[in-house]
């Protein structure tokens, strides 16, 4: 019989959202190799801040929706 293993702890948020202060784990600086914002359409370069960090998954979904409104 083998001894069932200990799943790996999800890694401690990393992150402060810019615009609404929430934590969040930014899987390119927690060391991860690719981060879920990797999964969302990118924004157009007019929606990009300069100066202005990442945004956590609630923040950055909402501007992604309004950026590229799913087409009827």
């Amino acid at each position: 019989m083998t001894t069932p293993t200990a799943l790996p702890a999800p890694p401690a948020p990393t992150d402060r959202c810019s615009q609404c202060g929430a934590l969040f784990v930014c899987g390119y600086a927690a060391g991860l190799g690719d981060c879920w914002c990797a999964s969302l359409p990118k924004l157009p370069a007019g929606e990009i801040v300069p100066g202005q960090p990442c945004l956590c998954p609630a923040c950055l979904g909402a501007r992604a929706t309004v950026a590229n409104p799913p087409v009827p």
